[in-house]
């Protein structure tokens, strides 16, 4: 099936120097745009990724394509100065790109309305099978003079009808939380990725835009909704180190990726960007 530009350009690289040894590509992050609350402003744009990204990097920048054409990198605040849930598990921060962000303006970008969010509550609107595209970084090539954004395809596997708690290698659990489930293949890079359900014909037979987030599709139109972000996803490694009756694994092994992705849903968004209305803290 052929995506609207849209789907791409609304995403962009977190890099980071956690070492002091140069910046690297670690995950994805999305541009959203939410009504002001003066009508006579501008469109308030939000960047958006995965909360753990944040914690787990430090000196961290945002690359970005531009309107002449090229990547370019700019150093993002840290992590205390953007807007997290009060509820510890939503796996989301958001940080209002505002007059300290000159470097908005150059930037080549869609930003994903909030009214384009899959916002039913009930989980009544989308359901398990249905089609899913998401895009961001691929940590192997990310791009040379410029961002190249993947997308990837999948299912709908499993509704966030219960809530969830991951359990770590020291037997520690996670907060808890909700997710879908999505057959997807997730790897490094694609945290904080935005996830869009496919709404409409199965095939796109022509590419008609009417609006980037809603295109003509021959039969119908199919339209591209906000499901959430990428929380991570499940991998079994391929290496044990047998300790007595204990076993660890070995941190230096690949995982095998097991094909199932955990995507946080987009309503958890919408309420940290409208209900809290967050400022950067200030």
């Amino acid at each position: 099936m052929r995506v609207p530009d849209a789907i791409r350009d609304c995403a962009a690289y977190i890099y980071a120097d956690s070492r002091g040894d140069g910046d690297r590509p670690v995950a994805t992050a999305f541009f959203v745009s939410v009504p002001a609350e003066a009508p006579e402003r501008t469109d308030d744009i939000y960047l958006v990724t995965a909360k753990h990204v944040l914690l787990g990097q430090s000196n961290l920048s945002l690359r970005f394509n531009n309107r002449h054409g090229s990547a370019q990198i700019e150093r993002l605040v840290n992590a205390s100065q953007w807007d997290c849930s009060q509820d510890e598990g939503v796996d989301i921060a958001a940080l209002l790109l505002d007059e300290q962000c000159a470097w908005l303006v150059d930037v080549s970008y869609e930003p994903i309305p909030i009214d384009k969010f899959s916002r039913d509550t009930a989980y009544d609107d989308v359901g398990i099978g249905d089609e899913l595209l998401i895009t961001g970084l691929f940590v192997s090539q990310p791009g040379q003079k410029r961002n190249i954004p993947i997308v990837r395809s999948g299912i709908i596997a499993a509704m966030p009808e219960d809530e969830l708690r991951d359990v770590y290698q020291d037997n520690t659990e996670s907060k808890p939380y909700f997710a879908y489930f999505a057959e997807l293949r997730s790897t490094g890079g694609l945290s904080g990725s935005p996830v869009f359900v496919v709404n409409g014909p199965a095939r796109m037979v022509e590419l008609n835009s009417n609006t980037p987030w809603d295109v003509a599709a021959g039969v119908g139109t199919i339209s591209f909704r906000l499901l959430g972000l990428i929380r991570g996803h499940w991998y079994k490694p391929t290496t044990t180190i047998s300790q007595g009756n204990d076993a660890m694994y070995d941190s230096q092994a690949e995982g095998v990726n097991r094909g199932i992705a955990r995507v946080t849903p987009a309503r958890f968004l919408e309420e940290l960007l409208t209900d809290k209305r967050p400022r950067n803290g200030r």
